[in-house]
């Protein structure tokens, strides 16, 4: 189930000083290369957990609608679903909204067929969804222990610059922060 990224969050969850002060860091000669350590570990946390952590827009697309008649959206926190299209012969519809039920306050976020929901063609990519996600629109809507665990990940990258390729888990703390916020993974 393809997931791409149509807008950029505008901010990263954690500013530079709170990374540096981490790191006890008090002059300006590596914050390029903190910044770039904040948004891969920014990446990294979203990734694990299944995160939007600032607000940001995405695309989700399937190849059908699930016979169940439920589609979960693989992100979370879905505010808002803003396009539902699928392609019934060879055209893109819109259903109505009376067709259809959304579910923001689960996780994970649901969309539910309803009488009258077109069913789309067999093919590729024919059910497109369009959402938007995150926690808000900047660092203070992001709860304390995600952003935390963003400058713990990113100060041990710091601290650890030659162990990184060799080590793909996460430290324990790092772990321990993200645990809450995990969601099993089902399947493939």
């Amino acid at each position: 189930m393809p997931l791409s990224l149509r807008t950029p969050p505008a901010a990263l969850p954690i500013e530079l000083a709170m990374l540096k002060a981490e790191l006890r860091i008090e002059g300006a000669d590596e914050d390029v290369f903190l910044q770039t350590l904040i948004a891969a570990a920014t990446r990294r946390v979203e990734f694990e957990c299944g995160l939007a952590l600032i607000d940001q827009s995405w695309r989700l697309l399937r190849d059908a609608w699930p016979r169940n008649g439920i589609l979960t959206i693989p992100l979370h926190p879905v505010r808002a679903v803003t396009s539902l299209k699928v392609i019934k012969d060879g055209v893109a519809l819109t259903p109505p909204v009376t067709h259809y039920t959304v579910d923001l306050s689960g996780r994970p976020a649901r969309i539910r067929a309803r009488p009258g929901f077109p069913q789309p063609d067999c093919g590729l990519n024919t059910v497109q969804v369009d959402i938007d996600a995150g926690f808000g629109p900047d660092p203070s809507a992001v709860p304390e222990d995600l952003r935390l665990a963003v400058c713990r990940l990113a100060a041990h990258w710091y601290e650890d610059r030659a162990g990184l390729e060799d080590c793909p888990h996460l430290p324990g703390a790092v772990r321990a922060l993200l645990a809450p916020w995990r969601m099993p993974r089902l399947g493939a």
